[in-house]
This record gives C-alpha cells, sequence and structure tokens, in this order.
C-alpha cells in the first residue's frame, strides 16, 4: 500500500493532466461582469420589452355608415305674393308675406322615390295641405299646396315643379329623383311666363287656349246652336218691354266679354253703337204715331213715343247681334 505523500503527488499529477486536456477558461473583465443591481435592472427591461411586444388589443372592426342619398325640397308662391293675394283676407294663412310655404328641407330618398314621393312626405310630416288627381304615376298632376289651387291666381295659375332649375315637361310622378338634386315646387300665375320656366310654346298655347274658348259653338252639336239662336231671336224680338230689352242687352255684353274679351267686344261695340244710334233716330222719321209732339216739320209730328220706340227696337237688336255675333264669326 503506497503511503500518504506517494499518493498525494500521483493526484496532483492526474489534476495537472487533466487541466492540460481542457479548454482555456476566458477570464471577464472586472467592468463587464454583471453586478446585482444590473440584473434587476436587465430584468426589468426585459419585462418591459415583452410588455411592449404584446400586440395591444383592438376594438372590433366596425364598418363606415353609408353615406345616405338625400335631396332637398321647397314650396313656394312668390307670383302669388306678387299679385297681392298675401294682402286679401280669404287668402289668409294660404298666402304667406314671405311668400315660403316650405322653407328649404332635406329629405332621405331611397331607389326609385319621384318627386310626387318627396312631395307627399314632407307634407304628411309638416301638416301641409295637398291635393293631386290622376293617380301618383304619369299621369299625377297636383292642382291644389296649401289650399292654394290652380285657377285661384287667374286662368293660367297653377303649380309647377323644377329641378336642379329645369321645369320638366312630364308629370311628377315620373320623375326620378338622385341624390343631391334640389326639387322647388312653384305657384305661377301666368302658365310659367313668371316663372321663366322656358317652357316652349306657352304663348301659342294660350293664344289656342283663347280661340278654342271663342270657338265654343264650333264644338257643340249643331241642334245646340240652332235652339241658342231660335231662343235669343224670340225672347228678344218678342218681349218688346223696354225692361226686357235693357236687360238682354246687358246679357248680351256680358255674354261677348265673357267669350271674347274686353278688347273685342269694344270693336263689336264701334260698329253695334252707330247701327244702335240710326235706328234710334231714324224710327221718328217714318212713324210719325203717338199723342206727345215733340216738333214738327212739314206738318208732321215728330212724338215722344216713336223715338222711345225707335230706342227699344235699336236695343234689341243690337242684343241680338251682340249674342249671335261670337257665335257667326268663331262656329
Amino acid at each position: 500500500m503506497p503511503r500518504a505523500p506517494e499518493m498525494h503527488r500521483r493526484a496532483t499529477r492526474a489534476i495537472r493532466q487533466t487541466r492540460r486536456l481542457l479548454p482555456p477558461r476566458r477570464r471577464i473583465p472586472p467592468t463587464s461582469r454583471p453586478t446585482p443591481a444590473a440584473k434587476k435592472d436587465d430584468k426589468k427591461k426585459t419585462t418591459r420589452r415583452a410588455r411592449t411586444a404584446t400586440p395591444p388589443r383592438l376594438p372590433p372592426e366596425q364598418k363606415p355608415e353609408s353615406k345616405k342619398n338625400t335631396v332637398t325640397i321647397t314650396i313656394r308662391c312668390d307670383t302669388a305674393v306678387n299679385n297681392g293675394m298675401h294682402l286679401e283676407s280669404k287668402w289668409a294663412g294660404i298666402v304667406p308675406a314671405s311668400g315660403v310655404i316650405l322653407p328649404v328641407t332635406t329629405v332621405e330618398i331611397e331607389e326609385g322615390d319621384t318627386v310626387f314621393d318627396v312631395l307627399s312626405y314632407v307634407c304628411d310630416k309638416y301638416k301641409i295641405h295637398m291635393s293631386y288627381r290622376g293617380g301618383t304615376s304619369s299621369g299625377c298632376y297636383v292642382d291644389g299646396i296649401n289650399n292654394l289651387y290652380e285657377f285661384d291666381g287667374g286662368r293660367w295659375s297653377g303649380w309647377m315643379y323644377c329641378v336642379n332649375d329645369w321645369y320638366p315637361n312630364y308629370g311628377c310622378g315620373v320623375y326620378f329623383v338622385k341624390a343631391g338634386e334640389v326639387i322647388e315646387w312653384n305657384y305661377t300665375c301666368d302658365l310659367g311666363l313668371d316663372l321663366d320656366a322656358g317652357m316652349e310654346g306657352a304663348e301659342d298655347w294660350k293664344k289656342t287656349m283663347s280661340d278654342t274658348r271663342m270657338r265654343f259653338f264650333g264644338n257643340l252639336h249643331p241642334a245646340v246652336s240652332m235652339a241658342y239662336f231660335v231662343l235669343v231671336l224670340s225672347l228678344t224680338l218678342a218681349c218688346m218691354h223696354p225692361v226686357t230689352v235693357v236687360l238682354s242687352f246687358l246679357g248680351a255684353s256680358w255674354f261677348s266679354i265673357r267669350l271674347r274679351g274686353w278688347r273685342a267686344y269694344g270693336h263689336t261695340m264701334r260698329f253695334v253703337g252707330p247701327m244702335f244710334l240710326l235706328i234710334a233716330l231714324a224710327n221718328p222719321l217714318f212713324n210719325h204715331r203717338g199723342v206727345t209732339m215733340l216738333f214738327t216739320i212739314n206738318h208732321l209730328w215728330y212724338t215722344l213715343e216713336a223715338v222711345c220706340y225707335g230706342l227699344v227696337s235699336g236695343c234689341s237688336l243690337c242684343a241680338v247681334i251682340m249674342c249671335g255675333l261670337p257665335a257667326i264669326r268663331r262656329s
């Protein structure tokens, strides 16, 4: 058995040989050695980096709201105000002094909506009276808004609509609106001429309607025209009472004015007036009957009765002409 010193030497040699076989160790400089405080800071930084690297929780994806399709609409009656209708008591609450029945209002629309649909919506929402006829499609015609109807402002008055300052020549029930369009309902007193609507043939239409009105008898059955003439001749010529004749002349004058207008009535009176005076003055020259003498010429009496009879005869003949002339000239 070896001694202790010998064993110690052998162990020392084995350790040295083992160290020679191992790779050399790297020496860490003193400055780069981590201290306990540095280790804590590194842990904090690592934690912060880990937290920062974690993706944030985003809210659920929200779809953007779709842009709503809208149009604007307004209702005005400026032409009625310009004609002074707002000053009359019967139009109080119907024709506002400002001419604005509905200010500019934005309305949401859907695909397929028409101008009539938009008008109906605002009238229902804001409690504005509205009247129409002919259905809600191509034959739709709005004849009254806010109790202001066609013909209230004259023979050529009524409601018209325009879109983007353009007046379509077809019904509001077939005009399909688009987003962003500007709709206006305006009251006209002169067939759109007072609105600068740019309607071609408006003047010709007015003239045609006037001629149609004057050709009243031409649109009737011949039997109706014959019955009219028979009644006029029989009632006017048979009833020679002064009151009856005067009423016949006034009725004939009213009939002529309504049918042909004041200007045509004036032209007729240029012909009828001298004829009336001629008959009234000529009758005493050929009829000397009567008891109230006015004067004598060559022993012939000129009586008051003869003069009155001439006036009645002239008035009766003028009444017949005034009633029959429009039918004769325009039939």
